[in-house]
């Protein structure tokens, strides 16, 4: 048996055993309860966290949703205005077409009538009163093709032609044009240009040719005395290009330093008392500029009152000499006018109508009339014309499907010569006449001279 003693030893021992794993029980559910309890504060805080940010992200959803709404809204009022401003741009465009084409109308007839009046036998005081009421009405005109102009260029719908033109040719054209007006004046009127100058360049001559009379006629204008000069220069810009600069310089009134900003702008001149002497829109300078730039060129000034202005074009442009010369049309002589000539006017205008039937009579031709496109197909259809003077815009059928009908009517025994009338002279437009097998253009207000060109292309019988 065991002691007693080591009995209660080993008893003490158990009991100091459970006592200590009492404790340490203890101990340990007192820390896992410390522990549950960081738990559920660290789960009761991250619920209200999670709440919060929920909220926030709700919040934030909803803030979305109404900015999404709003762009929408906002991108479908841009949309609307985009699309009204469109349809007011086609508008204006449509308008500016039609008003163009009812100004044109009369023009053509003040135009045309005047030019039947100075082939007529006139007193010198007759001749005068003609040529005054001609200057007017290109002076009407010129201003009606300004105002469109500068129309299409604010719209963006300026168009420009690309194609091989003289340069010298061009340059001096333009100088002769105004030739005359100096002489009366009394101003010299000289050309200078290098004998490097290039031969031909690669661009839109009529609008090149418009920004230099607009120099010169201004030059002319403001010039009581002295002389107006034009001096070309040019400089290799790359392979087969130019930088070709014209200077237009005058010894007439001079501007202002602090108007020369302004002198390009729509509408502007120098001052009120220039407008007033001189007469003139303003619009010349600004639609020259904005068609030097159109072009990726400069119109710059430098002028001094009282001494002179230099306005100079800078423009580069593909360059190359010119082909092989060809014999020019033969003038218009009276056996190409008078020989028995069939030619159809297709015209619903009746004062355009008798301007052309006039200025052919001139000519001592006569001319069959039809007033549409239908009736132009039945007159060919029954007559073999030489000539078809064609209208553009025509009702029940335009000029221009009434030309593809034309030349798509295989059994007519010769297919005319078909020169459209119009006022519209834009790339576009002629692109669509070409299209549809017209041989060329006379423009509106349609001039004797114009109509001797034509009669020059139509072959000898």
């Amino acid at each position: 048996m065991d002691d007693p003693t080591r009995i209660q030893r080993r008893v003490a021992r158990e009991r100091a055993a459970r006592k200590a794993a009492e404790a340490l029980l203890e101990t340990k559910s007192l820390e896992l309860y410390h522990a549950n309890e960081a738990l559920r504060e660290a789960q009761a805080a991250l619920e209200a966290r999670v709440r919060q940010r929920t909220a926030e992200l709700e919040a934030a959803n909803a803030q979305l949703r109404d900015e999404i709404t709003e762009r929408e809204r906002i991108e479908a009022a841009l949309a609307l205005a985009r699309d009204e401003a469109l349809e007011a741009s086609q508008l204006k465009s449509e308008f500016l077409a039609n008003i163009s084409h009812e100004i044109r109308t009369p023009m053509n007839g003040v135009i045309g009538m005047t030019s039947l009046l100075a082939a007529q036998d006139l007193t010198p005081e007759q001749r005068g009163y003609v040529a005054t009421i001609r200057q007017s009405g290109e002076t009407l005109l010129a201003l009606l093709n300004d105002l469109l102009d500068l129309s299409k260029i604010e719209a963006g719908h300026l168009e420009l032609e690309a194609q091989w033109f003289d340069w010298p040719q061009s340059i001096q054209d333009v100088a002769n044009l105004f030739a005359p007006q100096a002489r009366e004046k009394g101003l010299a009127l000289a050309t200078t240009l290098p004998a490097d100058f290039p031969e031909q360049g690669h661009g839109d001559a009529t609008r090149i040719r418009q920004i230099l009379s607009n120099l010169i006629s201004n030059a002319v204008k403001f010039t009581e005395a002295g002389r107006i000069d034009i001096v070309a220069s040019a400089t290799p810009h790359g392979a087969d290009r130019h930088r070709v600069q014209i200077v237009v310089r005058d010894t007439g009134i001079g501007i202002p330093a602090d108007l020369q900003e302004t002198l390009f702008e729509p509408f502007r001149q120098a001052d009120a008392s220039t407008t007033r002497r001189y007469g003139g829109t303003g619009l010349g300078l600004s639609i020259s500029k904005r068609l030097a730039e159109h072009m990726h060129g400069t119109l710059t000034v430098e002028s001094t009152p009282g001494v002179g202005s230099s306005f100079t074009l800078s423009l580069t442009l593909a360059t190359r000499k010119a082909p092989a010369h060809r014999p020019a049309a033969a003038p218009p002589s009276a056996a190409n006018t008078s020989r028995n000539l069939r030619i159809l006017l297709v015209e619903d205008n009746l004062i355009n109508q008798h301007v052309a039937r006039q200025l052919l009579q001139h000519l001592g031709l006569a001319v069959d009339l039809a007033e549409n496109g239908h009736e132009a197909l039945d007159a060919v259809a029954a007559t073999t014309y030489d000539l078809v003077l064609m209208d553009m815009q025509m009702p029940e059928m335009d000029g221009i499907e009434a030309t593809r009908r034309i030349r798509a009517h295989r059994s007519l025994p010769q297919q005319p010569i078909i020169v459209a009338m119009t006022a519209n002279a834009s790339e576009a437009d002629r692109e669509r006449c070409r299209a549809a097998g017209m041989d060329g253009f006379v423009a509106k207000p349609i001039q004797l001279e114009d109509l001797e060109h034509v009669l020059t292309q139509i072959p000898h019988d």
